[in-house]
């Protein structure tokens, strides 16, 4: 009664929409998806329908960056939230609607999105989403922004930029090659969490910074 089911809805072999099933006892998803108080009763679950492509006046509308104060936080919200508009990347979108999506699925924070541009990074997912030669669902779509802006996977023992650590493999971060080293020779590395975990409290699911000795946030 504490999971929640996704599913990929495709249509001829494309992915069209995705199929969130959660039970009514899981309140924060009820809010976020506006679930009538008829609809939550006890023992029930709960099916959305979420659209993979937003067009015309949605698409504008449509809020796709998501700041460090988003969410389920309960920290107050310092001000008027980040730009809508993907300055510059707009052609993306429009090309490859599925980039929309993972941006959106992983909730990208704008000042993430403005410093990766030819990074250099490492992803840490042992035990978390999927394994190093079947990657999971939230993995790729990481991946599959990251090569957009033309970041450089140079791999797990190689001189990075940034960590990205899955929120599932957390616990087995510490098996990182020279994590000590990396921290105590480089403050300016960057290590950020993503994704979702059944085994993590759904209000530190997602991106965050962790050991922000460098650049704070």
């Amino acid at each position: 009664m504490a999971k929640v089911s996704c599913s990929n809805i495709e249509i001829d072999d494309n992915p069209v929409a995705l199929l969130l099933v959660f039970p009514v006892s899981n309140l924060v998803l009820c809010k976020e998806y506006n679930v009538r108080q008829d609809l939550r009763k006890a023992g029930h679950f709960i099916a959305a329908l979420l659209p993979w492509k937003v067009v015309g006046i949605k698409a504008r509308a449509h809020r796709l960056f998501r700041d460090q104060y988003d969410g389920t936080h309960d920290t107050p919200r310092p001000g008027k939230m980040e730009s809508i508009v993907m300055a510059g990347q707009g052609h993306i979108v429009r090309k490859d609607p599925s980039y929309h999506r993972d941006l959106s699925v992983l909730g990208f924070p704008k000042w993430l999105y403005d410093e990766m541009s030819e990074s250099r990074y490492c992803i840490w997912n042992k035990d978390g989403d999927g394994s190093p030669s079947e990657l999971g669902f939230e993995t790729r779509a990481l991946i599959h922004v990251l090569n957009e802006h033309r970041a450089t996977n140079k791999g797990l023992k190689a001189d990075v930029d940034f960590v990205f650590v899955h929120v599932g493999a957390i616990k087995t971060l510490g098996q990182l090659p020279a994590l000590m080293e990396r921290r105590m020779k480089r403050l300016d590395i960057q290590f950020v969490t993503y994704g979702t975990h059944h085994t993590i409290p759904p209000a530190r699911w997602g991106i965050r910074q962790i050991y922000p000795a460098g650049k704070h946030r």
